[in-house]
């Protein structure tokens, strides 16, 4: 009784909070990112956060019109339909349920950055996203506490008190499954939000990469020092991967951004690198312990082992995939164990959640992202140009270090607004241009005439 009485209250207030202004729905929204807050009665482990994004459908339903002409925002529509059909055959579809929502929460928070960004202005945009960055910034001191006093991270993560920020399914299988995940090594360290160090790194940095474009903006001494702190815990979080993406993502955008070379040679450089930061994420995998260049042979051969397994699955089932929790199931037989690693590739897993289609639709997605950012970078609109540097880091580092890991084709929870927020600025500061350059084409046209 108690739950349905808070159901009812809380629906009363979301019908309330709907229509508030679009910039204040977004604050809470971006902000309640942050902290997830996993508060809500039921069986089902949803954060207010997630509920608090569906409060701007009002705005992706204004802006339908312009966000329906969007590839990038088509493909993930494709994407979200194949993978709801994937749900039919899928031996664990509460997965599915939960990933669909999360496509979902991007397209609705990419929309109402959009619109924010649009009808209040860029720099409006800007003392939002500081507000959110300020919280941020507090998990990247908290990731620096804890890599210096282990016994801290211990005392607070596995109290019940972290069950608000991380949510009752993480802690449990942290507790009574077994789940390591990295937290226990006391050299790794992903501060509150996060058990494992390396979503916490890619978190922290890419929230450091988009602190850039509105300090460049700006120029807020706040945002800059937000930034530092952010940049700075990416180090403390003993995260291989992140530390090598947040050194070589900056340097090699500086090379493209500032390079005069013909456009054969700049392509060749993206596919260099790109190759070359996938060879070693996902074969070698760094060790930073006392040598930072050292080999890791076994993580070499378990990387072997998942495609081996990879590839006899998808001779199996090439078009539908295993559907949700296929993977993990199937897995256990091949191999005969107990023990399930995960694809540690997006575009496998996706193949394997919602089939070959939705494989295909998220290299389009990823591309697409790419694509936007690029053209923005050497646009003579400075907002734009430092606007889309932020976004190409931000999706650079995503997207790689997602093929090394199991953060999905958006990001988990918490990075993906990070996502989503780049490409709704992008979009919005395209529009804007357009249309100030349409205007200014007509009134020069009606001056000759």
């Amino acid at each position: 009784m108690f739950e349905i009485s808070i159901l009812i209250i809380g629906g009363i207030g979301g019908v309330a909070f709907i229509f508030l202004p679009a910039r204040f729905k977004l604050l809470m929204a971006l902000c309640l990112c942050v902290v997830q807050l996993y508060i809500l009665p039921g069986p089902y482990d949803l954060s207010l956060a997630l509920v608090s994004c569906f409060l701007l459908i009002p705005e992706f339903v204004s802006n339908i019109k312009f966000l329906g002409q969007k590839r990038i925002i088509l493909s993930l529509f494709l994407i979200i339909v194949f993978s709801s059909a994937s749900l039919l055959w899928s031996v664990q579809p509460s997965s599915g349920f939960r990933e669909i929502l999360t496509f979902i929460q991007f397209m609705l928070i990419v929309s109402g950055v959009y619109h924010v960004t649009k009808n209040n202005g860029l720099r409006y945009m800007y003392s939002i996203l500081n507000v959110m960055l300020i919280l941020i910034a507090i998990e990247a001191v908290l990731i620096i506490l804890f890599r210096l006093l282990p016994d801290l991270k211990l005392g607070l993560i596995l109290s019940n008190t972290s069950r608000i920020f991380l949510g009752g399914n993480v802690l449990d299988s942290l507790l009574y499954e077994g789940q390591r995940n990295n937290f226990y090594d006391p050299i790794k360290s992903g501060g509150l939000f996060f058990i494992n160090a390396n979503a916490a790194g890619c978190y922290v940095g890419i929230a450091s990469f988009l602190s850039y474009s509105i300090y460049k903006t700006t120029r807020k001494k706040i945002t800059l020092l937000l930034g530092l702190i952010c940049y700075v815990s990416v180090f403390f979080t003993g995260s291989k991967a992140s530390a090598l993406f947040a050194v070589g993502i900056p340097l090699f955008i500086y090379y493209l951004a500032s390079s005069n070379k013909n456009k054969i040679t700049i392509i060749t450089s993206v596919l260099g690198c790109g190759a070359f930061l996938f060879f070693v994420v996902n074969i070698f995998n760094i060790s930073m312990n006392s040598e930072f260049l050292t080999e890791s042979t076994d993580t070499a051969d378990t990387r072997f082992g998942i495609w081996n397994y990879a590839w006899h699955a998808f001779i199996n089932n090439p078009i539908i995939g295993q559907g949700y929790g296929g993977w993990q199931e199937d897995y256990g037989r091949f191999f005969k164990t107990v023990y399930i690693y995960p694809p540690h590739n997006t575009i496998i897993y996706m193949w394997s959640k919602a089939g070959l289609m939705a494989a295909i639709l998220s290299c389009w997605f990823i591309f697409l992202t790419l694509k936007i950012n690029w053209r923005g970078m050497f646009s003579i609109n400075q907002q734009l140009k430092y606007a889309s540097i932020s976004g190409m880091m931000v999706s650079l580092w995503l997207m790689l270090h997602g093929f090394g890991e199991n953060f999905g084709l958006v990001g988990e929870q918490h990075q993906m607004p990070i996502l989503a927020i780049s490409i709704g600025i992008v979009m919005a500061l395209k529009n804007m241009t357009s249309s100030l350059n349409y205007n200014i084409s007509n009134k020069k046209r009606d001056e000759n005439e």
